[in-house]
Order: C-alpha cells, then sequence, then structure tokens
C-alpha cells in the first residue's frame, strides 16, 4: 500500500514507523496538506484524551507503552482495563514502538486491543477521501486480518463511550509475549454481592473476537460457582479450531478456565470500590 497526500515528510514516515511488528501498513490519502494540518492530524493521532461527556479517545498512533503507563485518573478510574491489559503485549520494544492503531488495523482476532474494542463498544474512527466515518468496533472485524476499512481510509481514532471500571482481560499464551491461544476479556456489573449484567468476548476462538451470551450472570450471586458456570457456558458457544497449539476441546478448556478467572478478578475490583466508597481500606 502506499501513503499519499500526507502534510509532511515527517508524517508519513511516523505512519510507516509506528507500527506493530506484523506488517501492518496504512493506506492514506488525506486532502488537505499543510502545517495546519499536521499539527490537527498529530493531535488526534497520538495519545488518549478522557472527557466525562464523551468517553475516551485513543489516537492511531498512541503506542502501547503510553497507555500502559498512564496515571490520567479518568483512565485509570474509567477505562483502567486498557492499562492493565497492555503488559500482556508482546515485549517491552513492541510496546514501546507498536501503536493501539496497528493492532486494531492487523486484526489478528487474539489482539488484547481488539477484544477490548469489542468488549467496551469502542468505535474505529477511519479517515480517507470522502471524509471520517466512525464503525463499531463489533462490525469493523471481519475475519482473520480482515476489516471493514476500504483501500483508501486509514484508522485516526478509537472511541470508547463508557467507563468500565471492573472489566477484566487474562490470557494464556505458550511464551511470554507470544499472541495469546485463547483470551477472555469480560465487563461485569456488581454490586451488594450480586452480578447485575455482564459481557464475555473471547479471542483465540475463531477468525474475529467473539462476544458470546452472558445472559446467565444476570441477578446471580457475585461467587465462584458463578463465574465458573459462566465458562462453561460460554465455552458451549464456541466453534474453536485445531491448530499446532492445540484442538478445539484444548480451546474450550482455555475459555471456560479464562472467564471464570476473568470474572473472578472483576469481582475483586468490584469489591475493591465498593470499600473505597465506604471509606474500607479498599486493595
Amino acid at each position: 500500500m502506499t501513503l499519499s497526500c500526507l502534510p509532511s515528510r515527517s508524517l508519513r514516515r511516523a505512519l510507516r514507523n509506528r507500527r506493530k511488528d506484523d506488517q501492518v501498513t496504512f493506506d492514506v490519502r488525506l486532502a488537505h496538506a499543510g502545517r495546519a494540518v499536521e499539527r490537527r492530524a498529530q493531535r488526534v493521532l497520538v495519545g488518549p484524551h478522557a472527557r466525562r461527556a464523551n468517553g475516551l479517545r485513543i489516537g492511531a498512533l498512541t503506542t502501547h507503552r503510553t497507555v500502559e503507563v498512564s496515571r490520567d485518573p479518568a483512565i485509570l478510574g474509567g477505562f483502567g482495563v486498557l492499562p492493565r491489559s497492555a503488559r500482556w503485549i508482546g515485549h517491552y520494544p513492541i510496546r514501546s514502538r507498536g501503536t493501539f492503531g496497528g493492532s486494531i488495523a492487523h486484526a489478528d482476532p487474539a489482539s488484547e486491543w481488539c477484544l477490548l474494542a469489542v468488549l467496551l463498544g469502542a468505535r474505529v474512527v477511519l479517515t480517507g477521501p470522502g471524509g471520517t466515518r466512525a464503525v463499531p468496533a463489533a462490525e469493523f472485524f471481519q475475519g482473520y486480518y480482515s476489516t471493514a476499512a476500504a483501500p483508501d481510509e486509514m484508522i485516526t481514532e478509537l472511541c470508547f463511550p463508557a467507563p468500565a471500571p471492573h472489566a477484566v482481560l487474562t490470557e494464556f499464551a505458550q511464551r511470554q509475549g507470544d499472541f495469546a491461544v485463547v483470551a477472555a476479556a469480560v465487563a461485569a456489573d456488581i454490586s451488594g454481592g450480586v452480578c447485575r449484567n455482564g459481557r464475555v468476548v473471547l479471542g483465540g476462538v475463531g477468525p474475529r473476537p467473539a462476544e458470546v451470551d452472558a445472559g446467565p450472570l444476570a441477578g446471580q450471586p457475585a461467587t465462584e460457582e458463578t463465574w465458573r458456570a459462566m465458562g462453561e457456558h460460554a465455552a458451549r458457544q464456541i466453534d474453536p479450531p485445531d491448530d499446532t497449539h492445540g484442538d478445539a476441546g484444548f480451546r474450550r478448556r482455555l475459555a471456560a478456565t479464562l472467564v471464570a478467572r476473568a470474572l473472578a478478578e472483576a469481582s475483586q475490583l468490584a469489591g475493591s470500590a465498593g470499600r473505597a466508597g465506604t471509606g474500607g481500606g479498599g486493595g
């Protein structure tokens, strides 16, 4: 793919170099050149920006490491799952140079950011000659390494509309830094020892992040038994592939375990927040 009509050589170079290590490229044809456009593009493309009314916006050129080390209270409070999950991404050099937008564009179905984009209802903002459009993450990923982006569009930012303070991602990989064999991302509304509702998205079990029915969580006690039952329910809904990393049965067992583990962690987060809110010693 080619990069054309960008405002400056430096920004073109940034877009070429600030990519993930797995050959993510961008096809860019922005219509208006000039320094003003470049400054505006750089403000959009780089950095997480949290706003109470508008949720969280993450520029496409924001590195994984920038998210990982963020200490913005608005991010840690409502979107803490993002910095907590960044540690699963590759190794330090990858997190330092790879970008949020590159990971989304690559569309690996086990990618941490792809799972969380679906879980949190993010919208992928695409920019091209025809202007800007926003695509729900659940519709953006269309298959293995395949997205809804047109050939002349590039990702400029991700918009996360609402906080999810009790969201959790966990995964299993054969080696530290590898892509996950299976990953589970969950969000749960837990209060008074009861799970009011939840969402569960799995990665590594098909051609794109798979959201499974989490209806059985509604109204259930926040106990290990509930989390294990939801894990088994999630595993029954997927039809994962067989490959050199494990057969379908292995992936289902992993999914059940990881969902239960992630929900238990979400429950701990909710309990800590509840204790802190009542003046107790939150962890």
